[in-house]
């Protein structure tokens, strides 16, 4: 994983909601963006993003996979990290975005430069992520999901 931004700036973190979420359960969105903030962090939600594009890879539609992809890689270069509370499309951006450009080094390269800014929501809080810029005193526990774990 990237190691946190330099103290000269706040990082830049983007907010990825996924397709289902923003549809069905906005207000999941809603509460991530709330305790982000109150952890300090100042948050961004681009509104160019769009699916992940998940969808179609895992129903073997390559061609469309790659093509939103190549989109995503646009949409959140800016951000230092790209916080997702979700694990599938978490292990997307981390595991199949480098797999879809395997052999194309430019997209290769930063298809591996997001994954290595990627982080599931409740990972964006341990030891070494970029929420180690968080305050300080905040408690809490969670557990990374399959998704996640074997996107690591």
């Amino acid at each position: 994983m990237a190691e946190p931004a330099s103290s000269a700036r706040p990082a830049r973190v983007a907010l990825f909601i996924t397709c289902l979420g923003d549809v069905f359960y906005p207000e999941a969105g809603e509460a991530s963006v709330r305790v982000l903030r109150r952890l300090g962090v100042q948050v961004d939600f681009p509104s160019a993003q769009t699916c992940c594009g998940q969808p179609a890879f895992n129903a073997g539609f390559r061609a469309q996979a790659r093509s939103v992809a190549r989109h995503q890689l646009e949409v959140l270069a800016p951000y230092d990290y790209v916080v997702v509370p979700s694990g599938s499309c978490t292990a997307m951006f981390r595991v199949f975005y480098p797999e879809l450009f395997a052999g194309e080094p430019e997209l290769e390269a930063r298809a591996s430069a997001l994954a290595e800014r990627v982080y599931e929501f409740s990972e964006f809080f341990g030891p070494g992520a970029g929420g180690g810029r968080c305050r300080r005193g905040v408690r809490g526990q969670s557990g990374l999901s399959c998704l996640v774990s074997f996107a690591a």
